[in-house]
């Protein structure tokens, strides 16, 4: 089996990388196709890990065609047909709906390719929300796809609801497949089991950007909340990013209870400080999917996440933690709801984590191409 990946994407995600590695381990030949701008060096250093396969990298388009669409989908199909050998390849995945699903979707066209095609964040919450005549070509590739991954439930219900007319409901959404992204193998090799030591200390912690959509002021409320409701409440902040002056404004302003760090040096590190939190918390504005939380359910600590996001029922409400919605309130209530049934959430993110790991996720995989051949 060979198949043609074509991704974006790929340079500064190590997604990507993780799940070819985890096919070539099962046999499968791949080439990775990385459109690029025309200014951009790539780094053209061969993966080691990768024995089956190779990256491909093609400077398809300039400034210009950032900003026209169907111009730049044409240069990066000619680029494709001019450096791989189309023919020669099973299964095309494309690695996102817009950009890299509209040159699977013209390469099945002349040379009758199936394809599979990933559903992400900015096709969604860029394309979709904010270029609504491009909304009938985005519904065609779906249409003309053998099968359509999608992150999470949520976003697949966002999909169908807002953008996806009645006639042609049924038909995708036969075609929809939910395929999460994985973790590294360091975080299940070193996954923690733990017991909750009760009480009214109560650790809260954030791990990721510091930018607006993830909504950092809110966890403070948060805890401030918690504070006032009697518990000892305190929150680490760890990241960085262009809010970092509102997130450092912050601890000045709440010393006794907020403590920010930039990104830790080391995973284990990292690792120590999920296992040390009572709770994980990140209430984003939007989330695609959020590795975050896997990180935290492996140290056994229970997440809070936004209702309606790309973490939205990975797990049955209440599971491994709460969907809740963006105001202290409801955050606080599901806190409290966690605290109290704490031994057995943390058990639940402990037994878990096993099923996000890059072997299962590329064991998935491996059977929608074989299907989509």
């Amino acid at each position: 089996m060979k198949i043609l990946h074509i991704s974006s994407y790929y340079i500064g995600s190590n997604l990507y990388k993780h799940l070819l590695r985890a096919l070539d381990q099962r046999g499968v030949e791949q080439t990775m196709f990385v459109p690029t701008a025309k200014n951009y060096e790539a780094d053209t250093k061969k993966d080691p890990e990768l024995h089956r396969g190779e990256i491909v990298y093609a400077k398809a388009f300039g400034k210009l065609d950032r900003l026209l669409y169907l111009s730049k989908i044409k240069k990066i199909y000619r680029m494709a047909e001019k450096n791989l050998d189309i023919q020669s390849f099973d299964t095309v995945h494309a690695h996102s709906l817009f950009i890299n699903g509209a040159v699977a979707y013209q390469l099945k066209k002349k040379y009758h390719k199936e394809y599979i095609v990933a559903v992400r964040g900015t096709d969604l919450n860029v394309f979709f929300k904010k270029a609504p005549h491009l909304r009938k070509f985005g519904v065609r590739i779906l249409k003309n796809a053998k099968k359509i991954i999608m992150l999470s439930p949520a976003y697949s219900d966002r999909l169908l609801k807002n953008y996806i007319s009645e006639k042609d409901r049924g038909l995708i959404e036969d075609k929809i497949q939910i395929i999460p992204n994985g973790i590294e193998e360091f975080w299940i090799e070193n996954k923690h089991q733990k017991k909750d030591v009760g009480g009214k200390k109560l650790e809260l912690l954030y791990v990721g950007q510091f930018i607006k959509r993830k909504n950092i002021p809110l966890c403070v409320e948060v805890t401030k909340a918690l504070r006032n409701k009697g518990y000892d409440a305190e929150i680490t902040i760890v990241g960085k990013g262009a809010e970092e002056p509102v997130v450092r404004q912050l601890e000045q302003e709440n010393q006794n209870f907020v403590t920010v760090y930039n990104w830790v040096d080391g995973r284990e590190k990292l690792a120590k400080l999920y296992r040390d939190s009572r709770v994980f918390i990140t209430p984003s504005l939007r989330e695609t999917f959020g590795l975050v939380y896997l990180e935290s359910m492996s140290q056994g600590t229970p997440v809070i996440y936004t209702r309606g996001e790309g973490f939205d029922r990975q797990f049955e409400d209440g599971y491994i933690g709460y969907g809740v919605e963006l105001h202290p309130e409801d955050i606080v209530e599901k806190i409290e709801k966690i605290c109290q049934q704490y031994q057995a959430l943390s058990h639940n993110c402990y037994k878990e984590i096993d099923n996000y790991s890059w072997n299962k996720i590329a064991a998935t995989y491996h059977e929608v191409y074989q299907k989509a051949r």
